[in-house]
């Protein structure tokens, strides 16, 4: 499905229905998360299910710091 068919479908449910919408995000890149956030806030929904992946390819990166840029990336797009 395309992000274009994934907002329609988001602003039809929001429109047919009288219960929040939770739209479900999967990201490749912080750019894109954020602005894909905002588009599917935009097209109606109340909120954001944030489907992280981050494989662990660093073997110097501690767990702790692989944590840290997931909140990261949450904080950022509930600043925005």
């Amino acid at each position: 499905m395309t992000q274009e068919v994934y907002l329609e479908h988001l602003r039809r449910a929001k429109s047919a229905v009288d219960i929040p919408i939770l739209a479900s995000l999967n990201g490749a890149t912080k750019g894109g998360w954020i602005r894909f956030a905002r588009e599917m806030e935009q097209a109606g929904a109340d909120a954001l299910e944030l489907n992280t992946y981050a494989l662990a390819t660093n073997p110097k990166q501690t767990a702790a710091e692989l944590e840290g840029q997931l909140l990261d990336l949450v904080k950022e797009v509930r600043a925005r």
